[in-house]
């Protein structure tokens, strides 16, 4: 009888954490957490992980940056044309930063701007079927990406980290230095 060496979950070291303070954290930085600062830290070698990881695929298909596939995918799911001004709010983003990124993707054939019909001033921008079809083409990826990084935790445990996230999210809003 052959057995296959599978190790489970349960058998696997335990990852640790990108950053670690030194044990003499505290006492180094008097008023600090070496917790709070591992905290933060941590969240932010995530974060740019996950960015590289994706700005680099994204790249791979020819589409500038993640703020231009947010583009794409807004025009995506508004299912008709729309306002750079519209665009701009949905992302949170200045009209300048909009007219740019539309530029960049209006270079590569993904947008096309035209004149809006009841106001000569302002343009609508749609998605062309190229880019349509690539953003169809991406998303399912994409979620089956984060399915499997969330899944390296079991659901409890990505609930409790929502809610953590949400709490941190509501303290962010009140951080001073």
């Amino acid at each position: 009888m052959v057995t296959a060496k599978v190790k489970s979950r349960e058998q696997r070291p335990r990852p640790q954490p990108a950053v670690r303070m030194e044990p003499t954290f505290d006492a180094t930085w008097p008023g600090a957490s070496a917790l709070a600062t591992e905290c933060v830290l941590n969240v932010y070698v995530l974060a740019q992980m996950i960015e590289t990881r994706s700005v680099q695929w994204i790249q791979e298909r020819g589409i500038p940056s993640l703020s231009a596939f947010n583009v794409m995918t807004i025009l995506d799911g508004a299912g008709e044309p729309l306002q750079p001004s519209e665009i701009s709010a949905r992302m949170m983003v200045t009209r300048g930063t909009m007219t740019g990124l539309l530029s960049s993707l209006e270079r590569r054939g993904m947008i096309r701007r035209s004149a809006h019909a009841a106001d000569g001033r302002a343009h609508l921008v749609t998605l062309t079927p190229a880019a349509r079809r690539l953003v169809a083409e991406m998303m399912p990826r994409i979620h089956r990406a984060e399915k499997r990084l969330a899944g390296a935790i079991n659901p409890e445990r990505q609930r409790e980290l929502i809610a953590a996230l949400a709490e941190l999210q509501g303290a962010a809003g009140e951080l001073s230095f």
